[in-house]
């Protein structure tokens, strides 16, 4: 919250301190403590410390996928946030295989109609449209849309962006059939 306020000092002292509590109560491979790394990579992906996040990613993943599973969705969320870091980076071979992992997860864990399905569905699209494809991203686009509008309505921020990201790919010509 404080990250989205424009406090991210604040934000990183508590996610520091937090971390460091994680640690010395749980255990340096605790779910608790994946879940501190993971916060803090967020800060630091926003503030442009990529390099600092990606470590902290791959650790909180680490200790996920072994002590969740795989499949778990907190392992879905640090999945698709290395994804975003990736996709940032410009390493978009990498970030799709990471997004298609996410959004497989998710379909089979929590459902196709799943918020966090819809979430895996625009960044895979996102992601899909900066390489080039934008006849594969729109009905990922679509079946996103139709989730966020069922879920949240038609007028909650995630609906919107993947109204405007499918108003994009309109604008752009992305090859569909309605194109006159």
């Amino acid at each position: 919250m404080l990250r989205q306020q424009g406090q991210p000092r604040v934000a990183r002292s508590l996610y520091n301190r937090a971390l460091a509590i994680s640690e010395r109560v749980h255990g340096p491979d605790h779910p608790h403590t994946a879940f501190s790394l993971n916060g803090l990579a967020r800060l630091l992906h926003s503030q442009g410390e990529l390099h600092a996040a990606k470590i902290l990613f791959e650790r909180a993943l680490s200790i996920r996928q072994r002590a969740l599973g795989p499949d778990h969705p907190y392992t879905a969320i640090t999945v698709n946030c290395l994804a975003l870091l990736l996709h940032t980076q410009g390493e978009l071979d990498g970030a799709k295989i990471l997004f298609e992992r996410a959004l497989d997860i998710r379909q089979r864990i929590l459902g196709h109609d799943h918020p966090r399905t819809a979430e895996s569905l625009h960044h895979l699209a996102v992601l899909l449209r900066a390489q080039g494809d934008p006849a594969a991203a729109r009905p990922l686009f679509e079946r996103a849309l139709a989730i966020r509008e069922r879920v949240f309505g038609p007028n909650h921020p995630d609906t919107v962006a993947t109204k405007g990201a499918l108003a994009e790919l309109a604008a752009e010509g992305d090859g569909s059939p309605e194109k006159a």
